[in-house]
């Protein structure tokens, strides 16, 4: 349903590119994604969501990560 992430956006008055979005289920990466929204699955390790090729939903996903605060940290040491 788009219609939250629409919600969101207006109510913080910023477009799509502006955010990043996390999110452990990948199939509320698209509309993220289709609002220009940086995406980031944060996996949980549940083996129906294996990282690969075969994953429809990793064409969502900007970042993928089973280790949130390794991956912000390592972001953050980056700039």
């Amino acid at each position: 349903m788009p219609e939250p992430y629409d919600h969101v956006l207006g109510e913080l008055g910023i477009e799509g590119p502006a955010m990043v979005f996390f999110e452990d289920s990948p199939a509320n990466l698209r509309p993220a994604a289709e609002r220009g929204m940086t995406t980031v699955w944060v996996k949980h390790g549940r083996a129906d969501l294996a990282h690969g090729a075969d994953n429809p939903h990793e064409r969502y996903a900007d970042h993928i990560t089973d280790d949130l605060e390794a991956w912000l940290v390592a972001v953050a040491n980056d700039g």
